[in-house]
């Protein structure tokens, strides 16, 4: 039921941000993995690091990124973004327990496809997604995936 979900979500984000793909991925163990899917982007199921690229720096700094030109922008392989024939993508970090989560990010097949109000919008999006994995889990289960510490009792 969790996929199912974030696959909605991310279907609608690529929708409201004229994308061509969306992924939502949230943490297992020591990686990421794609839990929602969209058009042009991972496969449910794919694991990648967390630390890196556009991902990394969303999750790190707790903000909207946003890459204009995947083969110009250092912070990404821009090999791997010229394969898949992505220009451009933004990302959003999904906040549950006060910590970021997990990610939500739209891609697109031409260079500067994203604005400031797109990421507005997307944040507004990741926290809907945070509700949904919030309901989703137990406490606990909620807990681990959170990268900040739980607050004293």
């Amino acid at each position: 039921p969790l996929d199912a979900a974030l696959d909605l979500v991310a279907g609608n984000a690529q929708h409201l941000l004229n994308g061509n793909g969306a992924a939502i991925a949230i943490p297992e163990v020591d990686e990421l993995v794609c839990r929602g899917s969209a058009g042009r982007a991972p496969a449910l199921g794919v694991h990648f690091r967390a630390e890196t690229g556009l991902t990394g720096e969303a999750l790190r700094s707790g903000r909207v990124v946003t890459c204009h030109n995947t083969l110009a922008d250092p912070r990404v392989d821009s090999e791997v973004w010229r394969k898949v024939g992505i220009r451009s993508a933004i990302s959003v970090p999904i906040a549950l327990l006060g910590g970021a989560t997990g990610v939500l990010e739209v891609f697109a097949l031409e260079s500067n496809a994203f604005t400031s109000a797109h990421g507005i919008l997307l944040e507004e999006l990741s926290q809907l997604v945070g509700r949904v994995i919030a309901t989703s889990q137990t406490p606990s289960e909620a807990r681990e995936h959170s990268t900040q510490p739980d607050e004293p009792r």
